[in-house]
C-alpha cells in the first residue's frame, strides 16, 4: 500500500473518524422521529386532498363513475373466479 500515513497515527484517526459518526449517527438517530412525523403529516393532507377530487368527480359525473365501479367489480370477479377455475 502507498498510504503516506504511518501505522502508529492510524488507530487514533479511526478513533477520531469513529466517535465523528457516532455524533452524525446519533443527531440522525434524534432527528428521525420529527422528520417522520413531517412525512405523515405531508402525506395525510395528500390523501384528503386525493379524497376531495373523488368525491368532486364522482359528484360531477355520476353515471361514470358508477359504470367504472361495475366495470372494476366484474374485472375482480372474473380474475377471482378464473383462479379458483385453474385450482
Amino acid at each position: 500500500m502507498n498510504d503516506s500515513t504511518p501505522a502508529a497515527e492510524c488507530p487514533a484517526d479511526f478513533s477520531a473518524k469513529a466517535a465523528q459518526l457516532k455524533t452524525l449517527f446519533d443527531e440522525l438517530c434524534a432527528s428521525a422521529p420529527a422528520a417522520a412525523k413531517d412525512a405523515a403529516c405531508q402525506a395525510k393532507g395528500k390523501a384528503i386532498e386525493v379524497g376531495r377530487k373523488a368525491i368532486d368527480t364522482v359528484r360531477k359525473h355520476p353515471v361514470e363513475a358508477a359504470a367504472v365501479a361495475v366495470g372494476v367489480g366484474l374485472l375482480v370477479w372474473w380474475l377471482v373466479s378464473r383462479r379458483q377455475n385453474a385450482d
